[in-house]
């Protein structure tokens, strides 16, 4: 993530550098949180998968891991918003990060997603395929960019052991990660087996 020069920051959620800011490391809390927003948008990705008409539930499942993450957001920034809604969400982010000359990523293309969230649930209107498929490309790049802007951690790396709660069994799956990731697949099932 490159530094950028920031105007207005709050300074609770950066760490400085001489001329630059950016986010601090997000907080357990925050990585549990994230953990399950990641989880549903997995459930999207997976629904997405599935034969017309099943996979419209897609839909549902991608407006709402994204606007459980500006939920997140919001807290993160000290943002009180009066309205809990997708698109008020949406605006008090972009706005925020636009104070540090930033941009809320794939803001432009929010509100198609609300209104076909919409369409569905309350009209019972299914989105076409290539719509539905845009739709998911669209909250890949969101999650993509908008983590590590908002968190300070890629979206692929937030994992799904920050959502146990005993910190030493947390504490030997994420080893056991790192020795997957490192094709060390005796001391990945070893952390496993003392996470349990």
């Amino acid at each position: 993530m490159a530094l950028r020069p920031v105007p207005v920051v709050d300074i609770d959620h950066y760490v400085c550098s001489e001329r630059f800011m950016t986010p601090a490391p997000a907080t357990a809390d925050e990585l549990g949180r994230l953990a399950f927003i990641k989880y549903v948008f997995s459930l999207a990705l997976t629904q997405a998968k599935q034969p017309e008409p099943l996979s419209n539930v897609a839909l549902l499942l991608l407006h709402d891991s994204i606007e459980a993450f500006l939920q997140l957001a919001c807290a993160r920034l000290g943002l009180k918003v009066g309205d809990d809604k997708f698109m008020p969400l949406c605006g008090a982010v972009d706005a925020k990060l636009r104070e540090q000359s930033e941009v809320l990523p794939e803001i432009g293309r929010m509100p198609a997603l609300n209104s076909a969230r919409g369409a569905l649930k309350h009209k019972g209107v299914f989105p076409s395929a290539r719509e539905l498929e845009r739709h998911v490309q669209m909250a890949i790049r969101f999650f993509d960019q908008a983590s590590p802007m908002i968190f300070a951690v890629s979206f692929d790396r937030i994992s799904m052991a920050d959502l146990v709660t005993c910190g030493p069994a947390r504490d030997e799956l994420k080893r056991a990660e790192q020795a997957l990731e490192a094709d060390d697949v005796g001391g990945g099932l070893l952390a496993c087996a003392l996470a349990l």
